[in-house]
């Protein structure tokens, strides 16, 4: 979806977010949010104000009660309401889109980095075995380079990428964003 659609669709759900004041074609204007972002004074390792979590939490919530009904459509063949494992397989299947459209250019790195010829090898065989839960609006991209530290209080921002799915992708999304285990700080 638009960024600008999103946006205005969240408005009056979800206070943590910024409000779109212009939008017209591909270009909107919300409002300047005045703060710092949290990677740049606590990056990956560091632990965060602790008015962060709660924030996320509170994020998480306003996401799961925005009603459906407010958001934009779905695109033609969006998974039905609560089909976990067809939302996760069309996931799977925008990853290995993105890896195949980008190999060409990008094959030495993609090697050196690691990432295997298949990047979701054994994905798909799991996806059967997810338990179903309504959709709901995801963020999709929460992380510290997405939170900007506002008067004390949290604002996301970077909503391009908001859709419509299973709930616990935006938590497996943020806890991404944590140190490997036996890495965390003090």
């Amino acid at each position: 979806w638009p960024e600008n659609d999103v946006l205005r669709s969240i408005g009056p759900h979800v206070a943590a977010a910024p409000r779109i004041r212009w939008s017209a074609a591909e270009f909107q204007l919300h409002e300047f949010i005045d703060g710092e972002v949290l990677d740049s004074f606590a990056p990956r390792g560091k632990a965060v104000p602790p008015e962060v979590v709660p924030a996320v939490v509170d994020l998480f919530v306003a996401l799961y009660n925005t009603p459906v009904a407010v958001v934009p459509p779905t695109p033609d063949g969006w998974p039905e309401d609560g089909d976990t494992a067809a939302f996760a397989s069309r996931l799977t299947a925008i990853t290995k889109g993105v890896y195949r459209t980008n190999l060409d250019e990008f094959a030495g790195l993609f090697r050196g980095l690691g990432i295997p010829e298949d990047p979701v090898d054994g994905v798909s065989s799991a996806l059967d075995g997810l338990s179903s839960r309504p959709f709901r609006l995801v963020h999709t991209d929460v992380h510290r380079k997405n939170m900007i530290m506002r008067d004390g209080s949290v604002v996301f921002i970077d909503w391009e990428l908001a859709l419509l799915g299973d709930p616990v992708y935006d938590l497996a999304v943020h806890l991404l964003d944590r140190p490997p285990l036996g890495d965390e700080p003090g």
